[in-house]
């Protein structure tokens, strides 16, 4: 017999009751050219859980969902290093737990999407398999017809410099550069994409403006 007082902690773990094959109700709702929103309900009985989304060709490159799992946990990696985070803290800040519902952003209209799900532990062990389901993303309608105006010069440092004037001083613009390599749909998806990230942040309305290239 060992006397209470002589103890001065118990270690224990319990056995998870959740099957490797659960499944998670995925959707998406909401959806724009720009933007979109998912939902996410566990199986019961799930802890926290990683979801992801990228483009379906990128998904379709995956020979395994050993190989897709590797990648999202290499991802966190480079992430935590350049946040200076620990592995387990970034997972702690990423996951989810329960019902999740979280806005998509930086997507391209007119493109096809997987977004994806799996059990995943603050230690990056998976816990349940991945349940996947496609999703597109509508074309931009209305595309506007005015004209911006760019020249380039230099500053007084020598920094190549990008001066913006736009025609329609009531409309919103983005600006932005891209290799001299790039083709016109990597040029728009660039576009596209950025501005999805810029809304409500970086978009300018109605001025003449220059930026540092």
């Amino acid at each position: 017999a060992i006397s209470a007082s002589d103890i001065d902690h118990v270690e224990f773990s319990t056995n998870s009751t959740v099957p490797a094959d659960a499944k998670f109700q995925l959707s998406v709702t909401d959806v724009h050219s720009l933007y979109c929103t998912f939902n996410a309900v566990p199986a019961e009985g799930v802890g926290t859980y990683n979801v992801m989304y990228d483009l379906k060709s990128v998904y379709d490159q995956f020979d395994s969902e050993a190989a897709l799992v590797a990648e999202d946990i290499n991802l966190y990696k480079q992430w935590a290093q350049s946040y200076q985070m620990t592995f387990a803290d970034l997972l702690k800040a990423v996951l989810l737990t329960g019902n999740a519902k979280q806005l998509i952003t930086g997507i391209c209209p007119g493109k096809d999407y997987k977004l994806w799900a799996y059990g995943l532990d603050t230690e990056g062990n998976q816990t349940t398999s991945v349940t996947a389901i496609d999703f597109t993303i509508p074309a931009v309608k209305n595309r506007i017809s005015n004209t911006i105006e760019v020249t380039l010069s230099e500053n007084a440092d020598g920094v190549p410099t990008a001066t913006y004037t736009p025609d329609d001083t009531t409309r919103y613009y983005l600006s932005g550069s891209v290799p001299e390599s790039a083709t016109d749909q990597e040029i728009e998806d660039a576009i596209n994409s950025n501005m999805s990230n810029a809304i409500g942040n970086y978009m300018m309305q109605g001025y003449s403006a220059s930026d540092a290239i």
